[in-house]
């Protein structure tokens, strides 16, 4: 029997699910309220935060939606606001 959880495409978004969870908290949404608010599962909030699936353009939207940012601010690869340059 095949498994119905889907492997992400290609690498893992690096940068997404650390710019979710700065805005979350941001914002003051936990995960649940933050998942609610726009129409996708806890899980996949909590699964994009500990980097292991990529986001979907159309979830990206919604999410940027609720936290009253552009989809751009978590869709760059840029680093999040409040993150810490890594050490090579």
């Amino acid at each position: 029997m095949r498994s119905r959880a889907r492997k992400a495409q290609g690498p893992i978004h690096p940068t997404f699910g650390e710019k979710v969870r700065y805005w979350r908290e941001d914002r003051g949404f936990g995960v649940n309220e933050l998942a609610d608010a726009a129409g996708i599962s806890h899980s996949l909030v909590s699964a994009w935060e500990h980097g292991k699936t990529n986001p979907g353009y159309a979830n990206a939207c919604k999410v940027a939606e609720v936290l009253r940012i552009h989809v751009s601010a978590l869709w760059d690869h840029s680093p999040a606001p409040n993150a810490q340059p890594s050490r090579a």
